[in-house]
């Protein structure tokens, strides 16, 4: 997706630029499996879209930061031994084809692997940490990892390869620093710097494209690879409701965006544990079974719900757990009978318990289908056919759409 000025008028096209062979193919958690045959796929790619006219989109794989090695400076970078010997013909095929590298970073990620201060994390680093390399001075954590993945490809023999962030961002629950205040933190040193190409110490005064992690929360995303707080990257929540204050343009105006239209959530019921307690480890079972399938993270240590008592953690799970299953009473703690549907909103504090927005799924006694913006009602004896897909992606496609909109408009 792209923009253009027109006569004074920006107009939008959804021509696809770039394509993405394969996100982050190298990652290191166990949990995934390396993608050995990166570069035969990349080539094949790129012999599909010349063949069939296409020439002008470019291709390029996203790399998380881990395909670096610890180090103490960005002079020491330099790729990871188990992935050491693939990156030269991955760098070779970036280069042939003119496109660029991508690079996927968090911050709050990266001063708990190199056990920085968090200060560092933000790029108005108040502590005044610092890491000496030489001549260059480092003050945050995008500059270091930045420069360090710099080195690492000059010393694979591309100096002058562009490097565009493909993932960056703030989580604000699921840990202690993953909260709304540090995001909007986080946004408001980076936008501008980013906005006034101020570059990094081995690149200054270069205008780096990069693309923020992510417009809305993602609560199916895959937690052992990257925390729970990885579910908590959005702008917005998953509702379409946003989080703080963000200003796209760099200038530093209090704006908040606007919530997101058309949303439609279940009725506002909830699911809670009944209390009984007469044999609590077979409600932690059910917590656990719960928390498998389900979305805990707030739970987590340092999450907004983490102080709750026992009591109120089994209920969080067990209504994760309905709500993920479209408030079937089925699904409201199982067949253990230990749920108990309610009215009365639970939520405590700052820890919501969520309600599921609606997506193609049954509701009550009848169903409902969203597709091309008709509601088609079916009878509880009806299956009904699937829509191509559910209100969420509908709502990040949307976001993703305003916010291209938004930059533009401030471009």
């Amino acid at each position: 997706m792209c923009s253009e000025r027109h006569g004074g008028r920006w107009t939008i096209s959804t021509s696809p630029m770039t394509v993405i062979v394969m996100q982050q193919p190298f990652v290191s958690p166990k949990s995934i499996p390396i993608l050995w045959n990166l570069t035969d796929v990349f080539r094949e790619t790129r012999w599909a879209l010349d063949n069939f006219n296409l020439s002008h989109i470019r291709t390029t794989t996203s790399h998380y930061i881990d395909i670096i090695k610890v180090a103490k400076t960005p002079s020491e970078g330099e790729f990871r031994d188990d992935i050491k010997d693939k990156m030269p013909e991955h760098l070779e095929q970036i280069a042939k084809t003119n496109s660029f590298f991508t690079l996927d970073m968090y911050p709050l990620t990266a001063t708990e692997t190199y056990k920085w201060p968090v200060e560092f994390g933000f790029m108005d680093n108040k502590y005044n940490f610092t890491i000496v390399d030489g001549k260059y001075t480092y003050r945050n954590a995008f500059a270091f990892l930045y420069d360090s993945l710099v080195v690492a490809i000059e010393k694979a023999g591309y100096p002058d390869m562009e490097i565009v962030v493909g993932q960056i961002g703030w989580p604000t629950d699921g840990n202690k620093d993953a909260t709304p205040e540090n995001a909007a933190r986080f946004y408001k040193g980076f936008i501008p710097h980013m906005v006034n190409k101020k570059g990094t110490p081995r690149r200054p005064n270069k205008n780096i494209d990069a693309y923020f992690y992510t417009l809305s929360d993602e609560n199916r995303i895959s937690v052992p690879a990257y925390g729970p707080y990885i579910r908590h990257y959005g702008i917005y929540e998953y509702d379409g409701t946003p989080k703080f204050e963000i200003d796209f343009s760099g200038k530093g105006r209090k704006v908040i965006p606007p919530a997101a239209k058309g949303i439609v959530k279940l009725p506002l019921r909830w699911c809670i544990f009944n209390g009984d307690l007469s044999n609590p480890k077979n409600a932690e079972i059910h917590m656990q079974f719960a928390c498998n399938v389900s979305d805990c993270s707030s739970l987590q240590p340092g999450g907004s719900c983490s102080k709750l008592n026992f009591t109120s953690r089994v209920s969080y799970a067990f209504n994760a757990f309905y709500q993920l299953g479209t408030q079937d009473k089925l699904e409201c703690g199982g067949y253990s009978g230990m749920g108990v549907i309610t009215m009365a909103n639970p939520s405590v504090g700052g820890c919501k318990f969520p309600v599921q927005i609606l997506t193609a799924e049954s509701v009550d006694d009848g169903r409902q289908v969203f597709y091309n913006n008709v509601d088609y009602a079916r009878d509880s004896g009806t299956t009904s056919s699937a829509a191509p897909f559910n209100l969420s992606l509908s709502l990040s496609i949307a976001l993703l759409f305003f916010v291209t909109i938004l930059l533009a408009v401030n471009r």
